[in-house]
């Protein structure tokens, strides 16, 4: 994974000062130092190993029109789940394998969890056929029906109530 990414870190960061580089997260800030020892065999390495996962790919979708997966492995940073992933890339486990594949994906929200954080489904299609996920997103849209999060649903009636308050208080007792 590391040399896959190796020329494009490196690139954005060889020139960056190391107190700029610092304000990265940890876990990023050392595969970001870790580029800079990636030889030229390791990038090829890397490409031949994403070239080999495009291809298994396009045989999946040879049988399958789409590929629906979770956009992330836990509901939240901050939540018992997320014990499990300490990792930027072991959070997005289910992302960056597209990006080295090449395939294209969309990410739908789909609802929250009790707590109000957002629940996701990615959705994606062989390599070019972009419509075809824009497609899939939309009638999942047109099918799941629009949610709010249960803070924000409580924050929502406390603003009615308020004004209603501030209505009633000016003579009227209508929402407007």
């Amino acid at each position: 994974m590391a040399g896959s990414l190796a020329p494009g870190f490196n690139g954005v960061t060889r020139h960056l000062p190391l107190t700029e580089l610092e304000l990265l997260e940890q876990d990023l800030l050392e595969l970001v130092v870790s580029v800079h020892k990636v030889t030229a065999f390791d990038v090829q390495r890397a490409n031949e190993e994403a070239r080999a996962l495009s291809g298994r790919m396009q045989a999946f979708h040879l049988e399958h029109d789409l590929l629906v997966t979770p956009p992330a492995c836990a509901a939240g940073p901050n939540t018992p789940d997320a014990k499990a992933y300490p990792s930027w890339l072991d959070w997005t486990q289910f992302t960056w394998p597209f990006n080295l594949s090449r395939q294209p994906a969309a990410s739908i929200p789909c609802g929250f969890t009790a707590a109000g954080l957002p629940i996701g489904l990615q959705i994606v299609g062989p390599m070019f056929r972009e419509g075809l996920i824009l497609c899939a997103g939309q009638v999942i849209k047109e099918r799941v029906p629009p949610l709010m999060p249960p803070l924000l649903d409580r924050g929502r009636e406390r603003g009615e109530c308020l004004l209603r308050a501030l209505s009633c208080s000016r003579g009227s007792s209508t929402i407007g």
